[in-house]
């Protein structure tokens, strides 16, 4: 069976330490047996980040955070070691490009891309051999991903 390749960014990542909308889409997507999910170094330190921010919230305890935090940890190794995951470093070509797609955004269609989401939209573009969808619960980014070429899934839709 060949294997689909999927860019993950952190608003769908999420989704599988938090049920909400679009949770089980993103768990179906990762639990197909053909799937490979791709991220970005990046997302691990915005899951870090995100998670922190819900402790600090008081929308989870820092107990809750630890455990998930543990968790994220050993699913990524268990993942990278069963070939089910594969992570992106951000190279400096990855940083090059997001300059340009931050750029490209003000000068062709008029939006504003944030240095994190460029990186992501840099990251998913590397893929583009593989034909792999940009996977993501942010509907303005995948506008934007979809305005570069890129393959998209709109999660929570």
């Amino acid at each position: 069976m060949a294997s689909r390749y999927y860019y993950f960014d952190t608003s769908a990542l999420i989704k599988l330490y938090f049920p909400e909308a679009g949770s089980d889409m993103v768990v179906d997507l990762v639990a197909d047996p053909s799937s490979v999910a791709v991220i970005s170094e990046l997302a691990i330190l915005e899951v870090n980040s995100a998670l922190a921010k819900k402790a600090k919230r008081g929308e989870i305890t820092k107990e809750v955070w630890e455990l998930l935090c543990g968790l994220f940890d050993r699913e990524l190794m268990i993942a990278l070691s069963m070939r089910r995951l594969r992570l992106l470093p951000l190279h400096h070509s990855i940083l090059t490009d997001g300059i340009d797609l931050i750029r490209q955004g003000i000068r062709d269609y008029d939006r504003s891309i944030t240095s994190l989401d460029s990186l992501h939209l840099a990251s998913a573009r590397t893929l583009s051999p593989l034909n792999a969808p940009f996977v993501s619960a942010d509907k303005e980014l995948c506008d934007v991903a979809t305005f570069l070429g890129l393959e998209v899934i709109v999660i929570g839709e």
